[in-house]
């Protein structure tokens, strides 16, 4: 909900002529690299006996790579979006399976977290397909 909700945050600001494209670029990418982590980290802590602690910090530092590639100009930093997106998709398996597995040992919250990566996974194939066609 927070990366849909900063999306159209970063419409919005079209809104404003004088502001610059290119940072309005970087805020979008920054929302979307910064979002999945928040998700995920969100995740490992809400199931800490299910995630790999190995997998979270490679996640970390995914997410920070890609936010530090957004210093660099529009024309170098847009080229890293598909390999993050290809990554998010297996990460989104994995944290299927995590809360999965967090369902099946009956933890709080599992049910609603499963459907929720359900959704997201949707809506991002779904984006993926219209973005791509």
């Amino acid at each position: 909900m927070a990366l849909s909700q900063a999306h159209v945050l970063v419409k919005s600001l079209q809104l404003f002529p004088l502001f610059s494209w290119e940072l309005s670029v970087k805020i979008e990418y920054l929302t979307f690299y910064i979002g999945f982590m928040v998700v995920f980290l969100f995740l490992a802590h809400t199931f800490p006996q299910e995630i790999n602690k190995k997998i979270v910090r490679m996640t970390l530092f995914v997410c920070i790579l890609f936010s530090l590639t957004t210093l660099f100009p529009a024309i170098i930093f847009t080229q890293f979006l598909s390999t993050f997106q290809i990554w998010i998709g297996f990460m989104l398996i994995y944290l299927l399976y995590i809360v999965s597995l967090a369902a099946l040992r009956k933890r709080e919250g599992s049910y609603l977290n499963f459907f929720t990566i359900v959704v997201l996974m949707i809506a991002i194939v779904n984006d993926l397909f219209l973005t791509y066609k």
